[in-house]
C-alpha cells in the first residue's frame, strides 16, 4: 500500500502495528517515534499514532506534530 494523504485510520493502524512489531522484535523495546512516509498524514494517521503508543511524528524536515 502506498501511505498517503487519504490513508483511512484503519489502514494507517495497520501498517503501524506492523511496523512496530517488526521494530519491537529487533529492540525489544516499543517504538515511539514516527516519520510519516513522503511528509504525507491527515487526523486518521494521527489518531492511528497515539492509539498505537506513538509520542511524536514527523513530517519531512523534522517538525513535532503532537506531542504527548
Amino acid at each position: 500500500m502506498l501511505w498517503n494523504s487519504n490513508i483511512t485510520k484503519e489502514e494507517s493502524s495497520e501498517e503501524i502495528k506492523a511496523a512496530n512489531q517488526y521494530l519491537k522484535s529487533i529492540t525489544n523495546k516499543d517504538p515511539v517515534l514516527m516519520a510519516y512516509p513522503y511528509g504525507a498524514y491527515n487526523p486518521n494517521a494521527e489518531a492511528a499514532n497515539q492509539e498505537n503508543g506513538i509520542k511524536y511524528a514527523f513530517k519531512g524536515r523534522i517538525h513535532i506534530l503532537f506531542k504527548r
